[in-house]
């Protein structure tokens, strides 16, 4: 019956590695040596038990079947480092430790030696299941540790070392039924010890996937801010056009002689304008919105000279105090001026609208131009809605909703969800 409980163990040995640490099989060769190997492995120990009867399978154990497992599992292993030595120490301990718990709730209870081999088997089926349901999300999440395997599978051969004198010393504690529960709270502790071992090695896990986060985050948050310069080069270039400013210039120009008072303003508005434009795109923290307000202001006060009666500007403001990432509302009142009311001869009129919500502070562009296909809109030509939509990106809880078609009014609101509490400049 000895016999037959230590072949089991072997059997299941390499079968919980296998599920913990193979599977599935990286090549065909691997498959035939793992059944290969233990199947052989197996005629070779029923022969030397049929030819010798006398020898007791834990004495020869270590050259019949553990050193012919390692070599079996070492062979098909994905990990041939200080993580096989973990696996396999800590499969072959575990079982063993049952193997412990069996024998002490014989010798304590004075069961005979198949009740022995029953319950060994009792005890080996539900951990086999376990290894066959977890043990492929355990390699995978050995896989991800890569730190201290070393510490690891150190502290796990002490208690293989000692399993190993507790079989091949059999005697003081097979023969004194006093020691069984001593053995029983021995095999507890171990079991224990490696259900602590397991939680630290999911913990390190998840310490590792939360790095892993951090890592992608970084490098996203580095990729934005790459694409933002990116796009403050271009809307820098697009703002500072050169017909604008010929414009603003040829108005300037014909006011000084028919309206100097109105040149002065206007030279006051455009310097103003061109010197937040440098200013905000620069400033990677948030300013409130009365402050972008103020830059909108400036530009409309321009165009309302050049555009005179074919422009209208109608503020709705309702809350000004809350923060915003800088230039992003500005050009959405320049595209509106520039990209729909001057696209119709009679002009038009633009809307400017804020007010607070349940979640926190809307803001509201709206225009009755030309429209244009907001469902096809391509941001990266685009530059000033790309740039708008960047920025927002980066401040949690903003986004951006465009609602236009050709023909009809444009629309884009921004949400922000409540002001923080610092403002950074």
């Amino acid at each position: 019956m000895s016999v037959a409980v230590n072949l089991f163990n072997f059997v299941a040995l390499v079968y919980m590695f296998c599920y913990v640490e193979v599977l599935p099989f990286q090549s065909k060769k691997d498959r035939y040596i793992a059944i290969g190997g233990t199947g052989i492995t197996l005629m070779i120990n029923i022969l030397i038990f049929l030819l010798f009867p006398e020898i007791r399978p834990g004495q020869i154990a270590l050259f019949t079947q553990t050193l012919p497992s390692m070599l079996i599992c070492w062979s098909v292993a994905r990990h041939k480092d200080m993580r096989f030595l973990f696996v396999f120490c800590s499969l072959d301990v575990i079982a063993f430790m049952f193997l412990l718990i069996a024998n002490g709730l014989t010798s304590i209870l004075k069961l005979g030696t198949a009740a022995c081999a029953i319950l060994n088997v009792l005890f080996c089926v539900p951990l086999l299941c376990g290894f066959r349901r977890y043990g492929i999300a355990f390699r995978e999440m050995t896989e991800k540790v890569q730190k201290k395997w070393g510490r690891l599978a150190s502290f796990v051969l002490i208690f293989y070392l000692f399993s190993y004198f507790l079989i091949l010393y059999p005697k003081p504690w097979m023969e004194r039924p006093e020691y069984a529960p001593v053995l029983i709270g021995y095999a507890v502790l171990i079991l224990y010890c490696f259900y602590i071992i397991v939680w630290m090695l999911i913990d390190m896990n998840r310490l590792h996937e939360m790095e892993q986060a951090e890592y992608e985050m970084r490098l996203q948050i580095e990729k934005q801010h790459r694409e933002l310069e990116e796009k403050k080069s271009r809307i820098m270039m697009n703002k500072i056009q050169p017909h604008f400013i010929y414009n603003v210039l040829m108005s300037i120009r014909y006011f000084t002689k028919k309206d100097s008072q109105v040149a002065y303003d206007m030279i006051y508005d455009f310097s103003n304008y061109l010197r937040t434009n440098v200013e905000q795109l620069e400033n990677v923290g948030y300013i409130s919105w009365a402050e972008e307000l103020e830059h909108i202001n400036a530009y409309v006060r321009i165009e309302k000279m050049r555009f005179k009666d074919r422009l209208n500007v109608i503020y709705e403001i309702e809350e000004e105090d809350f923060l915003i990432p800088p230039l992003t509302v500005e050009p959405l009142v320049e595209n509106a001026v520039k990209h729909g009311v001057a696209q119709r001869v009679s002009g038009g009129t633009v809307w400017i609208r804020s007010r607070k919500t349940d979640s926190g502070y809307e803001i509201m562009i709206e225009d009755d131009g030309v429209g244009f296909d907001a469902e096809n809109l391509d941001y990266e030509k685009s530059v000033g809605l790309g740039y708008i939509r960047a920025r927002l990106a980066m401040m949690e809880g903003a986004a951006m909703r465009i609602e236009s078609a050709p023909g009809q009014n444009t629309r884009i609101w921004l949400t922000f969800e409540e002001n923080r509490k610092e403002k950074a400049g």
